[in-house]
């Protein structure tokens, strides 16, 4: 029995980017996730494909993955064929998902992985986190193993992981608004009267 740091971001971008290569059908590479999420990231059982959600009294919604931990669904994951090129569609339809089944984490992944997370404020929609590609250099790449992996998954620990990217994303918006305000006329005639 392997460890699960046996595995890194390495094996899964590889097993990915081939598929993509290849061009493979939206089955193909759903499989492909499945055997991902299931043995190189040890959700085994866990993984539950194509759930079916009951939708009022007549119809039902099929998310291609849920993540279950403690037999409590975690994370919804939302797939597409390699070479997809996303639309809002398939936003909603994982944003759907993600409310049917009342987790506050998705996954959309196709020509890349994209985490998504549905934060407890009025805020409209599920916020993107951050967007992961198909390379081993990406920054994000060791993070979403370490996140995703069952053994140490842990809701609290995404969500705070999820809230730290927020914060960042603040700052940084704010940062670029106090440098526009400092380098508009006003800010140079304020810097000039100082």
């Amino acid at each position: 029995y392997l460890n699960i740091m046996d595995f890194s971001w390495k094996d899964i971008y590889q097993d990915f980017q081939n598929n993509k290569n290849m061009r493979c059908s939206e089955r193909e590479f759903q499989n492909c996730i499945f055997s991902v999420f299931r043995y190189y990231l040890r959700w085994q059982n866990s993984i539950i494909a194509e759930e079916c959600i009951p939708i009022g009294a007549t119809n039902t919604i099929r998310p291609d993955f849920v993540l279950y931990k403690d037999e409590i669904p975690q994370v919804v994951i939302e797939a597409k064929k390699p070479n997809n090129i996303q639309t809002e569609r398939n936003k909603e339809q994982l944003f759907s998902y993600m409310r049917q089944k009342k987790v506050d984490f998705g996954l959309y992944i196709g020509e890349e992985i994209q985490l998504c997370y549905d934060v407890t404020t009025d805020v409209e929609l599920p916020l993107l986190i951050f967007t992961l590609d198909y390379n081993e250099e990406n920054q994000y790449g060791s993070a979403f193993v370490n996140l995703f992996n069952f053994v140490d998954f842990d809701k609290n620990k995404l969500a705070d992981y999820c809230n730290n990217i927020i914060q960042e994303i603040e700052k940084k918006k704010q940062m670029k608004l106090e440098i526009q305000q400092l380098t508009s006329d006003d800010g140079e005639r304020l810097c000039k009267s100082l």
